[in-house]
């Protein structure tokens, strides 16, 4: 299929950032055209691109799996009528925000595929404003560690009706989540919406020794929550061009890279001692999650776009080739550790479309490669739920050692949500990306 450039805005969530022009369904329920800019050494350009047919994308394997995957995913989990996700196949009460906002990226994913799957489309709307609904706290003060109040903020509690706590790195991604929503639906709520977690988001800010903390505790900090923020106030940025959001990512990016770089490339989850102001290696936590560096590479993707400063592509380009080793072994294999959650994979995959959307770079192109090589493998693991292997083949944790006869695959209901983003994020990358 014929392709001139490839251009579409996923911001954020994405993981290609390209922007193309797509129909915009607004609030008027009219259309209109809209092309998000693309910024190469502060060049803008726009291109007529060559779509995929419905039909190509209904041939593609992984969409179709993704999609059918998805759907199964909807009637097992989602409930339309109370609008709670549950937690698991058994435990049917409301899951928690972070599995929720899983759950919305992979509807998110598979609408970008499948815009006039009715079903998808009701989920997803459903889920965004009756689901995620219940974990909004409004008009709440909160103290931060230097004695300052913050009043009148808007943020997602982990548990619905004001269970649980609040932590940054949830209402990252539930920001992300509506910043896409806005860009896929036309509905300015979710903007609205994304803005005021945003502004809840600045209140983690450490003013004294710079990062994002994680939770209400104050007590720590680490790349999970800071890159997240940091993806969503750039992607923000590019729908606003409201400076302060661009500063903010801007301090966030320093502090990342000054304190929880290591000298490979990739991040580290956190630092030991939160006062630091210095790298210290003896200081990192040793732990190096896939999806952290998804979060950053797209980071650094988005600045390059926003500004043209290599110095960007530079570093987004070390932490991809960097990742390959972090995750695969061998070119059909994956890695246990650091997997953690299919998710977290779906994070891994977006940094390197980042990458490849960006510049393409020898490395995103053989990150893919070798997802493609285990995913084929994957498909051939579907068991009496029509899920797959949440670990890729991994072994690490599956099957469990107390049940090595076990049929089928932990029933959290962010793990098969996981899977399905990442299927429906590689055929994306297949669809649109491969022929550049």
């Amino acid at each position: 299929m014929k392709r001139i450039f490839l251009i579409f805005s996923f911001v954020l969530m994405l993981a290609v950032l390209v922007s193309c022009t797509v129909p915009v369904e607004t609030t008027e329920g009219k259309t209109d055209e809209t092309t998000a800019p693309v910024t190469d050494q502060a060049e803008t350009t726009k291109e007529i691109v060559s779509l995929p047919t419905p039909e190509e994308i209904a041939a593609n394997t992984y969409a179709a799996a993704g999609l059918e995957l998805a759907l199964t995913l909807c009637r097992q989990y989602y409930d339309l009528e109370t609008h709670v996700l549950a937690t698991d196949l058994e435990n049917r009460n409301a899951t928690t925000v972070w599995p929720l906002a899983a759950f919305i990226e992979m509807l998110a994913e598979a609408y970008r595929l499948y815009p006039d799957n009715e079903t998808i489309r009701t989920y997803y709307i459903d889920v965004l404003d009756n689901c995620l609904s219940q974990h909004m706290v409004e008009n709440a003060t909160i103290r931060v560690p230097s004695g300052k109040f913050h009043r009148k903020i808007t943020y997602y509690n982990a548990g619905p009706n004001w269970q649980g706590d609040f932590y940054y790195d949830d209402n990252a991604w539930v920001c992300i989540q509506l910043i896409d929503a806005y860009q896929q639906l036309g509905e300015k709520k979710y903007l609205d919406l994304a803005e005021k977690v945003l502004e809840f988001m600045w209140t983690g800010w450490d003013e004294t020794y710079g990062g994002i903390y994680w939770d209400k505790t104050f007590s720590g900090k680490g790349i999970c929550c800071n890159g997240p923020v940091c993806v969503a106030y750039l992607a923000a940025y590019e729908l606003t061009e409201n400076k302060t959001y661009l500063e903010r990512a801007g301090m966030i990016y320093e502090w990342c890279n000054r304190m929880l770089r290591n000298r490979d490339g990739l991040y580290n989850a956190g630092i030991k001692d939160i006062t630091a102001t210095e790298y210290d290696a003896d200081n990192l936590d040793p732990w190096i999650a896939a999806y952290d560096q998804g979060t950053m590479m797209t980071s650094a993707a988005l600045f390059y776009r926003i500004t043209g400063d290599k110095t960007y592509y530079d570093d987004m380009s070390k932490t991809s080739k960097a990742a390959a080793g972090l995750i695969f072994d061998g070119s059909s294999k994956m890695k246990g550790n650091p997997i953690f959650k299919s998710w977290c994979i779906g994070w891994a995959v977006r940094g390197e479309m980042s990458v490849y959307a960006g510049k393409s770079t020898m490395g995103s192109k053989r990150f893919m490669q070798y997802l493609d090589n285990v995913l084929k493998k994957v498909l051939e693991t579907k068991d009496e739920n029509g899920h797959y292997d949440p670990f890729f083949l991994s072994g690490e944790w599956w099957p469990p050692q107390d049940q090595p006869d076990i049929g089928h695959y932990d029933q959290d209901a962010m793990q098969p949500a996981g899977v399905a983003t990442v299927l429906l994020l590689t055929a994306h990358y297949q669809l649109y990306q491969a022929e550049q």
